[in-house]
Parts: C-alpha cells; sequence; structure tokens
C-alpha cells in the first residue's frame, strides 16, 4: 500500500493552500500504512486500547516534555496563554487565555468549541447528518 499523501487545507487567514500538521504522524502512518503496523492494529490492539494508552501516556509529568516542540510545529504562540506550569500535555489542552489575548465571537456568531481545523459548510439542511469520528449526528 502506497503511503497516504499529506492532508492539505486552505488557510483563510493566509488566502493560501497549506499541508496539514499531524500530531503522532509518524506512529499512525506506521501503525496504518506499514504491513507490521496493520498486523498488530488488527491482531493485538482494540480500537480502545491505544486511545486509552495514548491517553494515560498524554497524562503524565514526563508529557510536558512535547509542549515546546507542539506548540512550534503548530504554530501556537505561549504568550497568549495564561503562565502556568502544565502538569502534563493533557493539562496543556486546558490552558487559559490572557485577558484580551483574543477577541471572541458575539451576537449571532458561533463560537469555536476548540483551537483546530474546522468544516464548514454554507447551509445544512435540517435533516442532515454529520459525522463525527464513528457516529453520525443530527443537527
Amino acid at each position: 500500500m502506497p503511503p497516504a499523501p499529506p492532508i492539505r487545507c486552505w488557510n483563510r487567514a493566509r488566502e493560501r493552500e497549506e499541508e496539514e500538521p499531524i500530531c503522532g504522524e509518524r506512529a499512525l502512518r506506521w501503525l496504518y500504512e506499514t504491513r507490521a503496523g496493520r498486523l498488530l492494529a488488527e491482531s493485538v490492539l482494540s480500537r480502545r486500547v491505544p486511545s486509552r494508552i495514548f491517553g494515560w501516556l498524554q497524562s503524565t509529568r514526563w508529557s510536558r516534555r512535547w509542549i515546546p516542540s507542539f506548540t512550534e510545529r503548530f504554530g501556537i504562540d505561549p504568550s497568549e496563554f495564561e503562565d502556568e506550569d502544565y502538569r502534563s500535555f493533557n493539562d496543556f489542552f486546558t490552558r487559559r487565555f490572557k485577558e484580551g489575548a483574543r477577541s471572541f465571537c458575539s451576537g449571532d456568531e458561533l463560537p469555536a468549541f476548540a483551537e483546530g481545523r474546522y468544516l464548514a459548510f454554507e447551509s445544512v439542511p435540517g435533516d442532515a447528518e454529520l459525522p463525527v469520528k464513528d457516529l453520525r449526528l443530527s443537527l
């Protein structure tokens, strides 16, 4: 199986197409794109086991060491957040903005639930079902 092509996305702020960085890309590509990785995934691991192990690892103090390289790779500006000694990589994901660091939506704007890439539609029929992980959710 040939390697999957990089994920491309449109950066509205920069008005250009860019390659989407993927957290844990090397491990994921090995797991899904190599014979050994697929064998391991199919024979030993259930879908929940890797997720739980990964979640546990991200909650350890040892995981803090990934924060600087993560912020650099994904273009996260640490100066926008309250100074904090994060206990773990997971703790970093609940960081708080400094007062006035960003403007947030108002009026009839829909806020983003978290920083990240979003798939947006101009309009969606009321009976539409949207894929979210392994689920199909209605509006």
